[in-house]
């Protein structure tokens, strides 16, 4: 029997959520700036072929995690308490779904192409070459863009599995937001870490944080409790409009070139917003470099212009220059304890570090927040 070709690196079980009793939803392609006017089939959206191989195993593994994953998030869905044992596997299956995707690998080839394109001038210089910093990212990235996607994909696969349950320790809430849609993407797994700037991105980092919209109206959120407060419980606080705007913009900075929704208001508003960022913006700086000050006039001349040049969103695209500018997730907030320490070279630690076993470097921030990190470490052990 031939082995699945179409495979889905966003389970269709996820994509239907967002779409009608049609199987449909709206659908914004982000790299041409465009919201096609009619919904489209989710199963022809978020696929590669082969994309974890031909053999079919890693393609099975991950249908038999939705599967199981699937009727839980149901129950998210519909408001049903579900058990610890649950909790596990919706945790699991975000581990999964955020390294799963395109725009994982492209992620990780990125990686390769800088660690590549500065170890490449190295190894040329002690063989008496120079190579040009250009030169060498260029060599760099071709190399890394000739990397197997496939055998990247089932390398993160691999990781998962080897990191199952590494997320058992977060805090699971379900964010609500009755009246304004949640967006979702192509990469529908966003990770923020507000205490550890500096890259605390990996599953065991202390102040990770997981969004993933799982339907127009519940995205749900894992979070460290050790680090962080939260202004909501549970679903029975809902979010504000703007607070799920504000989600909805980080999905598309981190989407790939996707972004979908069951209705178009949502789509729309975001498309907006980031055409007045780097469009609407891009035109007002130029009509003031002519000498037109008055704001009500340059707001009418913008317009004028777009009206006349329909082409013009899909020639200036915000996808390409879209990077994060402000908090897109104001109600969780580092707790005061931790706060002097955001953002220190030497502050991020493992969730799961060892509280008997304190690398020397927490030192070097300070005998407090040796002790701080205790706590910290001494508490999740009782949860």
């Amino acid at each position: 029997m031939p082995k699945q070709k179409k495979q889905h690196y966003v389970p269709q079980s996820l994509l239907k959520n967002f779409s009608n009793c049609n199987k449909q939803f709206y659908v914004f392609k982000l790299l041409k700036n465009s919201i096609i006017n009619h919904p489209v089939p989710y199963s022809s959206q978020c696929y590669t072929n082969y994309f974890y191989g031909k053999d079919g195993k890693w393609e099975n593994i991950i249908a038999n995690y939705e599967a199981t994953a699937t009727p839980i998030v149901k129950k998210i869905i519909e408001g049903i308490d579900i058990s610890n044992y649950e909790e596990l596997i919706i945790k699991n299956f975000i581990l999964f779904q955020d390294l799963r995707t395109e725009k994982a690998v492209d992620l990780n080839h990125h990686m390769l192409a800088e660690i590549y394109s500065k170890l490449i001038p190295i190894i040329a210089q002690q063989e008496g070459l120079d190579i040009p910093r250009n030169r060498a990212l260029a060599y760099a990235h071709k190399i890394a863009n000739e990397t197997s996607r496939t055998d990247t994909a089932i390398k993160y696969m691999e990781f998962a599995e080897e990191n199952k349950d590494s997320l058992r320790d977060l805090k699971l809430i379900v964010l609500n937001s009755p009246n304004y849609e949640f967006i979702s993407s192509d990469h529908p797994v966003v990770i923020e870490n507000k205490f550890d700037t500096q890259g605390g991105l990996g599953v065991l980092c202390a102040g990770i944080i997981y969004l993933m919209p799982i339907s127009p109206h519940k995205c749900v959120m894992l979070y460290d409790d050790g680090i962080y407060d939260c202004a909501y419980k549970n679903s029975n606080n809902p979010l504000s409009i703007e607070e799920v705007k504000l989600i909805n913009h980080y999905q598309y900075l981190h989407a790939r070139e996707l972004a979908y929704a069951y209705g178009l208001e949502a789509l729309q508003d975001v498309k907006v917003y980031f055409d007045n960022l780097y469009i609407d913006k891009f035109l007002r700086d130029i009509y003031k470099s002519l000498g037109m000050i008055d704001p009500i006039l340059i707001n009418i001349a913008i317009s004028n212009f777009k009206k006349a040049h329909p082409e013009l969103p899909q020639l200036i695209i915000p996808k390409i220059y879209a990077k994060k500018e402000k908090d897109y997730i104001p109600f969780v907030s580092v707790k005061k304890e931790f706060v002097p320490y955001i953002a220190n070279l030497n502050s991020g630690f493992s969730r799961f570090t060892d509280v008997n076993d304190i690398p020397i470097k927490y030192y070097c921030v300070g005998e407090n927040y040796v002790n701080l990190i205790k706590s910290y470490l001494k508490k999740k052990k009782v949860n």
